[in-house]
């Protein structure tokens, strides 16, 4: 289980939106501010088009056991916060950080162990080890900075559900702004 523990700091503010939309008065405020939050939640996250986090966040993942490489789900990841785990007899443990170490590869961040060391054993549950890190990818480079204020202009322009090939932002567009940031393998 991957749980978000502390979001990003704003991304793009209202006023940056409201900027790049020609907008001054406030009457839509509320709206902007969706389609603000909305368009990173489409390229950022476990669930968002890129399969990276935005900005620097927090997160806690929950899983069954300790394994050779401990692959995060998510990443860029920057730091490990801690490791925990419930051993044999369901006492929580925490692992020593000069145990392990942090890398990535073309597949994203993992945790190994430490020559001479050796993950411990755990109770046998969904939720014996819980690893918490940190990361993102910050500063965020203007192509991501322009693909979310793409997507407000778009979700500005398109209230409504529109079915034709000329509505969602196309050519040199999205897609081009945010290919070189995805995470794909």
């Amino acid at each position: 289980m991957l749980t978000q523990t502390v979001p990003p700091a704003a991304l793009v503010t209202l006023a940056e939106a409201k900027s790049a939309l020609r907008i001054s008065h406030s009457r839509d405020d509320v709206f902007i501010q969706g389609a603000v939050d909305a368009a990173i939640q489409y390229l950022s996250g476990p669930n968002g088009v890129l399969g990276q986090l935005l900005g620097a966040q927090s997160w806690r993942w929950k899983t069954s056991w300790f394994c050779d490489t401990m692959r995060l789900p998510i990443g860029p990841a920057s730091a490990i916060t801690g490791i925990t785990y419930l051993d044999a007899y369901g006492v929580q443990q925490t692992v020593n950080p000069t145990t392990y170490y942090l890398f990535a590869d073309a597949k994203g961040p993992y945790l190994k162990v430490t020559p001479g060391n050796s993950w411990p054993s755990t109770m046998a549950r969904d939720d014996a080890v819980t690893i918490d890190f940190t990361g993102g990818i910050t500063p965020l480079p203007m192509p991501l900075r322009s693909a979310i204020l793409l997507l407000v202009s778009h979700l500005n322009e398109f209230r409504e559900v529109q079915v034709t090939e000329q509505t969602f932002p196309t050519g040199f567009g999205l897609h081009d702004l945010i290919t070189p940031y995805r995470r794909v393998f």
